[in-house]
């Protein structure tokens, strides 16, 4: 065999990796991009039916549940797709699945009453839709992309997951069009989690396992060995989900204009969480090796940070046209608050792709829980001081200012971790 046919052989292979890759990205950031244009579909039939009242109930909802979601699904998020990516057994995979459902399933039963009283509380109005609303965010702690991803089963997160929520959200904007209350959408919604929950374990766990799925004396050692990750995961999600909670403790008059970007951000934040989520499996088992690693860890942070740029001239350039679109004309931004909301979008998504492809393959969790908890705090301060002192610009500027230290932080560790790689593979 000749060098030149070799050099082919290395060059199709190398051409196959990337198509492979680039395949199960778009497989994964289909399901998001489906979730999120469902999910902005009713936000203009519920601006011009309900008002501003209405979508600031439903973002007050989405806030507060999704904050609950993110504390009942402890820290499978952060390493679950890893732990599913190195299991080579289906019986391993399978006790992951019930493992992580039985105690995330723990959790919910206690935290969703919290957050739909929560809920209830801080908008003036439409409080029943803002408390089921809740429930239905609260219960995407229970998801499986992460195991989806690290099994690279895309196409099961696209069936279990993906078409329920498009299907639950055009029949609740049907329930809205044909007269009824904001509240019969948010009990549709309620409804679609429970399709959602049946899916995945049974797709997961399988029917031959469901009588395990009940949380016993292991899964509460589970949500105890998970606490400090789910804990610090849950104060990190402050930063992004309790924007809408500041505000409108702090300065109710803005609280219908965050609560229109607040839903946004979250949609932004659900696209950007799909090409990490689809190369957390890839990612994992790039850790096997020094060199690659290294590669592997270089190449996703400089990603991370070219498409936060990308995303903060997106918006600026379009934000006032998609605002008006979906919120029929009632919501517009100056240059000056597109570009801070902008930089919130871009440095909440960038925050997260490093976590995901740099800090954990180079087993930085505990790094990425304390340094997202300590930087949350500082966002939650700054959202608080900034609305009360600089009304919307003010808020927006303020959460992201813990974000920005955040990145920072990630960065110089980063760095730190891949030259102490590199020594230790000189070494040897």
């Amino acid at each position: 065999m000749n060098v030149q046919s070799v050099d082919t052989k290395v060059r199709m292979g190398k051409t196959h990796r990337i198509l492979r890759v680039g395949r199960r990205g778009g497989a994964f950031l289909i399901v998001p991009l489906i979730s999120t244009v469902s999910a902005l579909v009713v936000l203009p039939i519920v601006s011009s039916r309900f008002g501003a009242d209405g979508w600031s109930a439903l973002g007050v909802g989405q806030a507060v549940g999704a904050l609950a979601g993110v504390a009942i699904a402890l820290a499978w998020p952060i390493v679950g797709a890893q732990l599913t990516a190195v299991s080579t057994r289906k019986d391993e995979q399978i006790e992951i699945a019930r493992s992580s459902f039985s105690s995330r399933f723990g959790v919910l039963v206690v935290i969703a009453p919290v957050a739909v009283l929560i809920s209830m509380m801080i908008v003036p109005n439409y409080q029943i839709s803002a408390g089921m609303y809740s429930v239905f965010f609260a219960a995407n702690g229970l998801t499986f992309s992460w195991y989806y991803a690290g099994s690279e089963q895309p196409f099961l997160l696209l069936r279990n997951e993906a078409i329920p929520r498009l299907i639950g959200y055009l029949a609740g904007a049907g329930i809205i069009i044909a007269g009824g209350a904001l509240w019969c959408f948010s009990a549709c919604m309620v409804a679609v989690s429970i399709v959602i929950i049946i899916l995945n374990v049974s797709s997961t766990v399988g029917i031959s396992h469901v009588r395990t799925i009940l949380p016993n004396r292991e899964d509460f050692k589970v949500v105890r060995r998970q606490s400090f990750g789910g804990i610090s995961r849950t104060i990190g999600a402050l930063g992004m989900y309790s924007g809408a909670v500041v505000v409108g403790i702090a300065n109710p008059a803005v609280l219908p204009l965050y609560t229109a970007t607040d839903q946004l951000q979250r949609a932004v934040v659900n696209l950007g969480s799909a090409g990490p989520q689809a190369l957390a499996g890839w990612a994992g088992r790039r850790s096997r090796s020094q060199f690659t690693l290294v590669v592997a860890v270089r190449n996703a942070w400089a990603i991370s940070f070219a498409m936060a740029l990308l995303l903060i001239c997106g918006w600026v350039l379009a934000g006032n046209l998609v605002l008006t679109l979906l919120f029929s004309g009632k919501v517009e931004l100056t240059l000056l608050e597109l570009f801070c909301s902008g930089i919130c979008f871009a440095v909440i998504c960038s925050s997260q792709s490093v976590a995901l492809l740099c800090m954990v393959p180079l087993k930085l969790q505990r790094v990425v829980y304390l340094a997202s908890a300590v930087c949350a705090v500082l966002s939650v301060i700054g959202a608080l001081f900034g609305a009360v002192f600089w009304d919307y610009i003010g808020a927006v500027s303020g959460l992201s200012s813990g974000f920005v230290v955040l990145l920072i932080w990630y960065s110089v560790v980063i760095f730190l971790s891949i030259r102490s790689v590199r020594r230790e593979g000189a070494k040897t």
